[in-house]
């Protein structure tokens, strides 16, 4: 597709959508609703490129994209739900390449706090 050092990452969150739907006039409580749930998918791909000679030192974004899916607990006549998909438009000054530099040690405790 990009090339043969291709990354990609998939998250997925899901979530519960409750509206209250009426006021009861003697207690003042709402009850709430369920509308059904949220599902959002981030779907990222990078390539693993050279920097200044070095093999393996920079992730570039290649393709970044949000899906929004929302089911309606069956309410939509058999449908799935709707859903939304944006995709990015991915240049270097709003999505610059991951570096990443050599670790020389590693050690179990830390002197103090990172600041």
């Amino acid at each position: 597709m990009y090339g043969s050092n291709l990354l990609s990452a998939v998250v997925t969150k899901s979530t519960s959508v409750t509206t209250p739907t009426h006021e009861s006039d003697s207690r003042r409580r709402r009850f709430k609703q369920s509308l059904g749930t949220q599902e959002t998918n981030f779907h990222m791909d990078f390539e693993i490129e050279e920097m200044r000679g070095r093999s393996n030192w920079a992730l570039r974004w290649v393709y970044y994209a949000l899906t929004i899916t929302n089911s309606n607990n069956g309410r939509n006549n058999g449908q799935l739900g709707t859903g939304l998909t944006t995709t990015f438009e991915l240049s270097p000054s709003m999505y610059p390449p991951l570096y990443f530099s050599r670790v020389r040690s590693y050690t179990t405790q830390a002197e103090g706090i990172l600041e």
